[in-house]
């Protein structure tokens, strides 16, 4: 039996977890009960700007699985799809005029969600391979996760063009379902598993689609937005990391620099040094939160 994880890698937005947790309790699951087995800290999920281990993603997915037997799990929980859950990210991706626009800006500000998962864009003369990089969790269970993900953008896709979209093929980089009927479905293209990297193809044509939702008066302001959270996310780890335990700690203890630093196995001096190398100072930071 896979255990919680207690792991100082890389970490992904509340946000999402929140989304994630809601597309789970969508199929009928307790997924906040499920959410707080896996180790979710369930107080840190009601501040927006909080985040918390990656891995216990993939601990969600994989307790989930278990509970319901459903070896499709991501796909199904994919069907709940919200717009919203990309946050700034996924604003910046409605405002952009065509689809490639918009692909490019999830290679911008992926950072603004997760430290976790990169995406670029390879164009061919083809088409585009729109590409995923996953820094590997400590668990190998990650087919749900990675399904969940790829079949959310495909979706979101669809609600930008304003039509049932299919790529020209998806690839994935775990190993082939057993059964891959519902996989044929959901996405409407070939499927090829075992391959180098988790990736959506498209045509130039697919690429060159305007978008219904594309605003060229509020692209500005939601790329500027888009990017000031990506840095203050996935640029600034120990921004983040010092962030994220001040709010945990504040309402029982005083976060002092010291133990804030002890927890991120660092002196001091160390600390400090590296906020102020992403543009922060640890009294800023608490009070900042203080007065939020």
């Amino acid at each position: 039996m896979i255990k919680p994880l207690k792991s100082h890698g890389p970490l992904t937005s509340t946000l999402w977890l929140n989304y994630v947790i809601e597309a789970i309790k969508g199929m009928g699951m307790d997924g906040l009960q499920i959410a707080r087995d896996a180790g979710f800290d369930i107080n840190l999920l009601a501040n927006p700007d909080a985040a918390m281990p990656d891995e216990l993603v993939y601990l969600l997915f994989h307790k989930a699985k278990q509970i319901s037997g459903k070896s499709d799990l991501g796909l199904q929980a994919a069907k709940k799809f919200r717009p919203a859950a990309f946050g700034a990210m996924g604003y910046s991706m409605m405002t952009a005029p065509m689809l490639e626009d918009a692909l490019v800006r999830t290679e911008r500000y992926a950072g603004s969600i997760t430290q976790a998962c990169t995406t670029h864009l390879f164009k061919t003369q083809e088409g585009g391979r729109f590409e995923y990089t996953f820094q590997p969790p400590a668990m190998p269970d990650v087919d749900q996760t990675h399904e969940f993900l790829v079949l959310f953008t495909v979706n979101f896709l669809r609600w930008l063009v304003g039509f049932e979209l299919n790529p020209i093929r998806v690839d994935f980089s775990h190993p082939r379902p057993e059964n891959i009927q519902e996989h044929r479905r959901y996405f409407g293209c070939p499927l090829h598993f075992n391959a180098d990297n988790t990736a959506i193809l498209f045509s130039l044509e697919q690429l060159a689609l305007p978008l219904i939702t594309a605003d060229i008066v509020m692209a500005a302001f939601h790329d500027r937005h888009a990017q000031e959270r990506a840095m203050r996310f996935g640029s600034s780890p120990y921004v983040l990391q010092t962030r994220r335990l001040i709010t945990q700690i504040l309402p029982v203890a005083e976060p002092t620099r010291q133990r804030i630093a002890t927890l991120l196995n660092l002196n001091e001096r160390t600390l400090q040094r590296r906020l102020l190398e992403e543009g922060a100072s640890f009294n800023d930071l608490l009070d900042e939160i203080r007065r939020s």
